[in-house]
């Protein structure tokens, strides 16, 4: 396929098409091989739109915990968003398969190097003035919420359910949702049981810090409400190990790719994001090099929130409307 049909079917979906709906289309329930997404599949896929940027497109729903099937129609969406959702590595992988050019580009990417942390000075200075604006701008009894967390955490070692109800509150996510009520079903020794393997695994300093978060996040997955998307799981493992982890969030990893450093919404996200905040601390200049991973990630929410974006746009058209730039 074309590149011009590729972005044409790219500027479809900045303007109006839903990357699911488009989905549910092209891989329609009867569609043989689904609900298996194959190599040919994903390959097609990969040719129409471009891996990279369908993870990047589906990343805001699979974030979302999956909601009740209202009709067969949800439910197929559902069962897509699933199968992205538990694709750790297409096929093509394997030693015997060619993967596309853009699938190397992604892979690429995905595997992070030096060179993407050593940020130009701008950069780092837009950083620091983000965390100092978070600073003078968010109520410092804000985080009073997941620092009690805490100090529960420390002292049981697990987190239960009426703190799990507490840090979804702190994170403003919804609680109107199916896995909300699987979730208190449940008993709340389950769930300690759980997350008491979670809290061992990010305290565990003999560790890397993307290595712990990924096995601390992989313990969390049998839990209803931590099958698939981060912003939950983080505040869980973060409340465990304040010290070594840091909340995701959306706006986080959109100022990751304004930095210049790529994430996939493929799984092992969080660990990946782990590692990206990792690797700024240890490459940042001396008015950062003392920061927590919990600064940094602030740091990061505040560069991409809106009052900043905002900001930078309006800058920006300002800027081109002086100079007559188009």
């Amino acid at each position: 396929m074309s590149e011009t049909a590729r972005a044409w079917i790219s500027q479809r979906l900045d303007a109006a098409w839903a990357p699911l709906d488009l989905l549910a289309v092209l891989l329609p329930p009867d569609h043989p091989p689904f609900p298996v997404i194959d190599n040919d599949t994903l390959q097609s896929l990969d040719a129409l739109i471009g891996l990279n940027a369908l993870y990047n497109r589906l990343g805001p729903l699979l974030d979302t915990p999956a909601a009740d099937h209202a009709s067969s129609r949800d439910e197929h969406r559902q069962r897509i968003l699933k199968h992205f959702a538990a694709t750790a590595a297409p096929p093509w992988a394997a030693a015997d398969h060619h993967p596309p050019h853009n699938f190397r580009q992604h892979e690429a990417a995905r595997h992070m190097t030096d060179n993407l942390f050593t940020l130009t000075p701008e950069r780092w200075q837009r950083l620091i003035s983000a965390r100092q604006a978070y600073t003078d701008t968010v109520s410092p009894y804000y985080d009073e919420t997941l620092q009690q967390v805490t100090q529960r955490a420390c002292e049981n070692g697990t987190i239960g359910k009426t703190d799990i109800g507490a840090l979804l509150m702190w994170k403003r996510l919804r609680a109107d949702t199916p896995w909300a009520a699987e979730l208190t079903a449940l008993a709340d020794t389950d769930v300690r049981r759980v997350t008491a393997a979670a809290v061992t695994a990010v305290r565990d300093t003999s560790l890397s810090r993307s290595t712990s978060a990924r096995a601390g996040r992989a313990a969390l997955a049998s839990l209803p409400g931590f099958r698939t998307g981060d912003a939950l799981a983080s505040a869980v493992l973060t409340a465990a190990a304040p010290d070594r982890m840091a909340i995701y969030d959306r706006r986080a990893h959109s100022a990751l790719h304004t930095l210049g450093i790529p994430l996939s919404h493929t799984p092992g996200r969080y660990s990946r994001y782990m590692e990206a905040i990792d690797q700024l601390l240890a490459a940042a200049p001396a008015l950062i090099r003392g920061w927590s991973a919990r600064d940094m990630d602030t740091a990061l929410y505040w560069l991409h929130h809106p009052t900043n974006t905002m900001a930078r746009t309006k800058q920006r058209s300002t800027h081109l409307i002086d100079t007559g730039q188009d």
